[in-house]
């Protein structure tokens, strides 16, 4: 039995004349004769009671009608999944984000890409940038949204945002309400919560870049593994961090986000992939974020 008998069969049912039948298969009428007869000696049973001018489904046909119909949605459905599959619609994406992306990026980026591929399965994992990409190299993650610079030269990069620093003060601090900037320097006497070295390397880099250029090196006394934690450390009083311009917009409780003389956009955001992966759903993504951060408005 193949499927074409049972759309044969399907047609003859639903037309309940073998002519009509033929006309919609676009086939001759004995050899769709033919067909039915070999499908009721394959299935020992008669399926049409067969009147001069007049066929219709016996019990048994009625209940193989039922089933065939079942059976060829399954393999219509099956086709459709294995099209929309094929063209990156269908499927699963592993990917990263270091907490910064949850400001400025992923409230942008992730609904969008829902809503052109809603049968996409996304699965977002919290990473720090050199956890991003060991996933992203061992392809355990599709992709990341990590912090740059990094050092990888089978990954490619997209920036996706980039912004420069606020600090973030206990609502208590002296400077919390001073009108105007802040100068970096005013805080060389201050402890500085950081997020850990080996969580992302770029950010704690740049944080001790500027604290240089602004003429000392900061006392660290707390490392913290997600950025978000330094926030409830700076509103517990345990001293002041550099954070990105987007963490300004957080409502947070006991903090008071100041900005800076001089802040250029230092802190850049990336969407990273593995060069060797060209799947479609892979690609779907990586055009979609580009078209929605192009480089032309960085």
């Amino acid at each position: 039995m193949e499927l074409r008998h049972l759309r044969y069969f399907l047609a003859v049912a639903e037309e309940l004349h073998f002519s009509h039948a033929a006309q919609r298969l676009q086939i001759a009428q004995p050899p769709l004769s033919r067909q039915i007869q070999d499908l009721e000696e394959e299935l020992g049973v008669t399926l049409f009671y067969r009147q001069k001018r007049k066929i219709s489904l016996t019990p048994a046909g009625v209940l193989f009608q039922e089933k065939a119909r079942h059976i060829l949605d399954e393999v219509d459905d099956a086709c459709h999944l294995a099209q929309k599959a094929h063209r990156g619609e269908l499927g699963r994406l592993a990917i990263g984000f270091a907490g910064i992306a949850t400001f400025s990026v992923m409230p942008r980026l992730i609904p969008a890409y829902q809503a052109l591929y809603p049968s996409m399965e996304l699965s977002l994992v919290q990473l720090g940038t050199s956890e991003q990409l060991r996933d992203i190299e061992s392809g355990k993650l599709h992709l990341g949204l990590l912090c740059l610079p990094i050092d990888a030269p089978d990954v490619c990069c997209h920036i996706v945002n980039q912004e420069p620093y606020m600090i973030a003060l206990p609502a208590s601090h002296p400077l919390a309400f001073q009108p105007g900037p802040l100068a970096l320097r005013d805080l060389s006497q201050e402890n500085f919560i950081m997020t850990s070295r080996s969580v992302g390397k770029g950010y704690f880099d740049l944080t001790l870049r500027q604290c240089h250029q602004a003429g000392f090196s900061p006392t660290i006394t707390q490392e913290v593994h997600e950025l978000q934690t330094t926030v409830t450390f700076v509103a517990a009083g345990m001293g002041v961090a550099l954070v990105p311009e987007g963490m300004g917009h957080s409502q947070a409780r006991g903090v008071r986000f100041r900005p800076l003389f001089h802040a250029e956009p230092v802190l850049h955001t990336a969407l990273a992939w593995l060069k060797t992966n060209t799947s479609p759903e892979l690609q779907h993504f990586v055009s979609l974020a580009k078209k929605l951060f192009p480089a032309e408005h960085r």
